[in-house]
């Protein structure tokens, strides 16, 4: 159970790092966006912001599987 733990946050660690690298791609794109004007910087941003969901819903699935691991655990130990 202990090495899945570990696992389960290297892992949820990775996704959330992912989140701020996007989050921080996304800032990019915007400011890009409002200086140029350019269309292609608002689609840069949008693929971004698509990236940067789908690490937040991993990071959610990671963190329901380690509540349900930290809950078995607690029932195991009751």
């Amino acid at each position: 159970m202990q090495e899945s733990r570990r696992t389960h946050l290297t892992r949820l660690r990775a996704e959330i790092s992912q989140i701020l690298e996007q989050a921080f791609a996304l800032e990019q794109a915007i400011q890009d966006y409002s200086r140029k004007r350019d269309p292609t910087e608002l689609a840069r941003a949008a693929r971004d912001y698509d990236a940067m969901l789908a690490h937040v819903d991993h990071c959610g699935e990671l963190l329901r599987a380690l509540r349900r691991e930290v809950a078995s655990m607690t029932q195991a130990t009751s």
